[in-house]
């Protein structure tokens, strides 16, 4: 329910309530509680709690309540409105709620109205220690202008959890960072992050501030601090105009069940801002890039060859990176200078024409080919970046066109540069010109591995995030290392929503040397089986694959096929010690009345029983393999695995 009597503001549902009072022009927090519990997060406070940047109108003030019937297709269902607050001299803002009806969850958003907003607000002042004891008298001072959220916290005792989902994998080998400090009323904590997590560690109960934006390093023009948490006030600042009128949105979160029950609530709320298409979800492509031909090796024969080569592995599509179009990109083995990462309209008109010289006859025999093996063709697409995508609408129609011409649906976007935030707002407007140009049947790879990119919450109406590049040519491909980075990341975003690399092991096996965590050290389908609850990228030449890994990865896809609504479904939650190649971990997907275990041995790991705690909710017996080795029983509040070899893996299903 969204309600709004001229004072009071709700927000309340079955996993969320919320209350303000409108005064002043802003508004004040009364009310934060999660309705399933009965725990009440916050107490009534005078403090504006949602505020706008400074200069957004003067007294007197009105204010207008909408309820809000028409919904962006990508988003799943829930109640919407708007509360419109006008000064007298015609400035104001509009706060957009949305009150998902599956996720214990409230997401806002500050549009300002008559003006913009080109920074954030102060973000308050704190004396150092001075060795001098006070009373507790408070010192120092917090925002009240450009305020996300202010609350007063009901209780003192509680962690607070900063982290950071960094992208640019290009550059970084570790995607989730995370700080932690218990709240004491002396320390001001001020960190620039993109979600702050506040636990209970007395009972397992939880309340989450996201900010759904670009990560901290791609967004200058917001420096932060994000969250302060001072005595007991907690803020959210920053609404992120950055000289536009449109903020970015941000959502509270309450859960409980600890750490799982954390990631849960998160996991709905993220299928609440882009919902599952049914047939999109959970798909297996192919992609040449990984072998580091680049796009030496284009051309209409060899992608022939690719298309019965991926269909024969059982993958959904094919996807064709940078070399298919006219203009030639830095990357190319044709860059003799001339290349280029941004510009593509300035640098050649033609530039995303289809290359004449590598495919004289055009996309139509690959396409031809790609329906005859019943699998969908792909393209690598790079948004022009200058000024700002200024030519979002040029791009917007190269989609339109081939896919009106080839049915080209799935989309690889690269070589992005997000610099402020208008480049943001045009590149949203490019996400949905090709969502509602397809009637939603596009699904789009948004690589986030360099530059300044929407990462991990930034662009939520997407089909799946390009992780990182991992290459056995450079030795850079761990199998352990990519479920570890996966695993890290699902307690944060869904896994659902990540596209996560394979490769093909027998490539340049005399690089690793006789490193124990070698790629030829593992089971053939082990590196295709950790990323079975993402979505898998076959990051290889299919033609060129041996025999051997060839028929494993086909065998375990077959299973998959057969499985994976259930498993893609429902809710999936990390379980186990953290991947580092001595681990043994896995993934528990919920929902649709079955539950999947997947559980891995890293090769350094003990081969001894052990037992995997699980959720509360998870059943514990039942269990029935599917796919590789290992007995799992029920053991207390978990399972205990036995039989399951060093490195190894295995499948279970219940229900």
């Amino acid at each position: 329910m969204l309600s709004f009597d001229g004072i009071i503001l709700i927000a309340s549902s079955q996993g969320i309530h919320r209350r303000w009072r409108l005064g002043d022009g802003v508004l004040h927090s009364l009310e934060l509680s999660d309705p399933r519990s009965g725990r009440a997060w916050i107490r009534p406070s005078e403090a504006p709690a949602i505020a706008p940047p400074p200069g957004c109108g003067c007294p007197p003030w009105s204010a207008t309540w909408t309820a809000v019937t028409e919904a962006p297709p990508w988003e799943g269902p829930a109640e919407r409105g708007t509360l419109t607050v006008l000064g007298g001299d015609g400035r104001g803002w509009r706060l957009h709620l949305t009150l998902p009806d599956e996720a214990p969850a409230l997401t806002c958003r500050l549009e300002l109205l008559g003006t913009t907003a080109a920074a954030s607000g102060e973000a308050g002042q704190a004396e150092g220690s001075s060795g001098i004891e006070t009373d507790g008298a408070a010192v120092g001072s917090l925002p009240v202008h450009d305020l996300c959220e202010r609350l007063t916290l009901a209780t003192r005792h509680v962690d607070l959890l900063a982290v950071e989902l960094l992208d640019q994998s290009d550059v970084r080998g570790t995607p989730v960072h995370e700080r932690r400090w218990r709240s004491y009323p002396s320390e001001r904590i001020a960190v620039t992050t993109a979600v702050a997590a506040l636990e209970d560690t007395t009972g397992g109960a939880g309340l989450v501030l996201v900010r759904h934006a670009p990560p901290p390093h791609a967004r200058r023009w917001h420096p932060g601090p994000d969250v302060i948490l001072w005595r007991r006030e907690l803020c959210l600042r920053g609404h992120g105009c950055g000289g536009t009128s449109q903020g970015w949105a941000w959502s509270v979160v309450v859960h409980g069940d600890g750490a799982h029950g954390r990631a849960a609530a998160l996991h709905a709320l993220s299928r609440a801002r882009r919902r599952r298409v049914p047939g999109r979800e959970g798909r297996l492509i192919t992609n040449t890039w990984g072998d580091r031909n680049k796009d030496g090796r284009i051309s209409e024969a060899f992608l022939v060859a690719e298309a019965a080569a991926a269909a024969a592995l059982g993958a959904d599509a094919m996807q064709i990176d940078a070399g298919w179009q006219q203009g030639i990109d830095s990357n190319s083995v044709a860059n003799t200078g001339q290349g280029v990462w941004q510009g593509f309209w300035a640098a050649d008109p033609d530039f995303w024409t289809v290359h004449r010289q590598r495919l004289p006859r055009g996309l139509a025999p690959i396409a031809a080919a790609a329906r005859a093996h019943n699998i969908d063709l792909g393209l690598w697409f790079a948004p022009d970046s200058s000024g700002d995508l200024a030519n979002w609408q040029r791009d917007a129609e190269v989609h339109r066109q081939l896919g009106a011409e080839h049915g080209i649906a799935h989309w690889k976007f690269d070589a992005l540069k997000l610099h402020n935030r208008a480049a943001e707002l045009r590149f949203s407007q490019l996400i949905e010109a090709l969502w509602r140009g397809s009637d939603g049947r596009a699904w789009l790879d948004l690589d986030i591995t360099a530059e300044d990119r929407p990462g991990f919450l930034g662009a939520d109406p997407l089909g799946c995030l390009f992780v990182q590049n991992r290459y056995t040519d450079w030795a850079s491909w761990w199998p352990h290392e990519t479920l570890r980075t996966l695993w890290e990341l699902a307690w944060w975003v869904p896994p659902q929503r990540l596209r996560v690399e394979f490769l093909n092991p027998a490539r340049n096996r005399a690089r690793y040397g006789d490193d124990p965590l070698a790629p030829v050290r593992y089971p053939l389908d082990w590196p295709l089986a950790t990323t079975l609850v993402a979505n898998p990228l076959g990051w290889f030449e299919a033609s060129g694959l041996e025999p051997g890994f060839r028929d494993a990865v086909a065998s375990l896809v077959r299973v998959w096929k057969e499985q994976r609504d259930g498993l893609h479904g429902g809710t999936i939650l990390p379980l186990g010690a953290r991947p580092g190649g001595a681990s043994t971990c896995g993934f528990l997907a919920m929902g649709g009345g079955a539950a999947h275990l997947l559980i891995f041995r890293e090769p350094l790991a003990s081969a001894a029983p052990c037992v995997i705690g699980l959720p509360s909710a998870a059943p514990t017996s039942g269990w029935q393999r599917l796919a590789g080795g290992g007995v799992v029983f029920a053991d207390g509040a978990g399972v205990r695995v036995e039989g399951l070899a060093s490195p190894g893996w295995g499948w279970w299903r219940c229900g």
